[in-house]
Parts: C-alpha cells; sequence; structure tokens
C-alpha cells in the first residue's frame, strides 16, 4: 500500500512499468488471500494504473462483493465505508471505460451511502462521487444533469479550494457548451 501510495503522488511522475513490480505481487498474493477485499481493491487500483481497465473493473467488483457480505455480517462502520470508497472506484474506473450509465449507478450509490453533514474524507468522498457524476452525465451529453452535479460539488467543496478549482472550471464550460444566453453569462 505504500509503494502504491508513493508511486501514485502527484509529485511523482511514475510511469505504469513502475507498477508491474506491484501487479505481479498482488496477482500472487489475491490468488493464495481470495477473500482479502482490501488486496483486490488495491489490486486493481494497480491494475487501472498500468491500463488493464476490464481486470481493474473485475478485480473492485470482487472486492465490492466481499465487503458487502461482511457489512451485512457485521454492520461494521468502518467496513461500511470501505465499501463506499471501493463503490467510487468503481465508479471512476466504469468511467474510464467510458460505461457513463454504469458509473453514474455507482456514483449515486455512493452519495446515497454517505451522510449530507459529513466532514473529513466523508466530505472528500461525496465532493468527489458528485464531481465524477458531473463528468459521466457531461460525456454522455446530458448538459443539464451535468450542471446540477457540479453545483453540488462545488456546494461541497466550499472549503477546499483545490478540487473546488475543478469543479469551476467544468462548471463554467459545461454552461458554455449549453449554449443560452443566460447560460452563458452565469
Amino acid at each position: 500500500k505504500r509503494e502504491f501510495i508513493h508511486l501514485s503522488q502527484s509529485g511523482s511522475q511514475a510511469t505504469s512499468a513502475e507498477f508491474f513490480p506491484a501487479f505481479f505481487v498482488l496477482g500472487r498474493y489475491a490468488q493464495q488471500r481470495p477473500d482479502d477485499a482490501s488486496a483486490l481493491h488495491l489490486y486493481g487500483l494497480v491494475a487501472e494504473r498500468i491500463g488493464h481497465c476490464e481486470l481493474a473493473i473485475e478485480l473492485v467488483a470482487r472486492a465490492i462483493a466481499l465487503l458487502e457480505a461482511a457489512y451485512e455480517d457485521t454492520e461494521d462502520v468502518a467496513i461500511e465505508h470501505q465499501f463506499a470508497v471501493a463503490n467510487a472506484t468503481m465508479a471512476r474506473l466504469q468511467l474510464s471505460c467510458q460505461n457513463y450509465d454504469e458509473a453514474l449507478e455507482y456514483y449515486e450509490s455512493v452519495i446515497g451511502l454517505l451522510p449530507e453533514d459529513g466532514t473529513g474524507q466523508t466530505q472528500v468522498l461525496r465532493a468527489q462521487c458528485q464531481f465524477g457524476s458531473g463528468l459521466a452525465h457531461f460525456k454522455a451529453g446530458r448538459l443539464e444533469e451535468t450542471i446540477e452535479s457540479f453545483e453540488a460539488a462545488l456546494s461541497s467543496t466550499e472549503s477546499d479550494l483545490r478540487p473546488r478549482g475543478h469543479v469551476v472550471v467544468l462548471l463554467a464550460q459545461s454552461l458554455w457548451a449549453v449554449g443560452t444566453e443566460e447560460s452563458k453569462e452565469n
């Protein structure tokens, strides 16, 4: 996990080739421990980084199924959070594979799991999902839903300027794409 975080940091210019050792190690580990949801999720993230989108979707889907079963047995809040994060990962993977409707289903699922008055990581995850929903709607050509999603993300990122800047830019592009004088003025 530490190596993945190190390679994924924004300042690091890691190539996909640098993820191959982790990919092979996690592949072996997942064969030995096929019920380790965290390992499957991490393996999926690494698979995504080296360009294996479909494999990443398969691995994260297995992690989601395991987490869902574990939550049903325990109703543990930590497992519920892992489940929400895994679903957010799946939504992002579906978006990157151009499966926009599937991405939206996962984003909506995660948003439904998170409390509206959440703080910290929960609020960041909510904003990421709203932002991702906006992107999926935009790619699917649904401009009004795009604007709604970006406006929701904008209100969720009031205190965090970096993601807020991304949301503002995409919201402006979406309003311009609508093409009406009112939307262009906004």
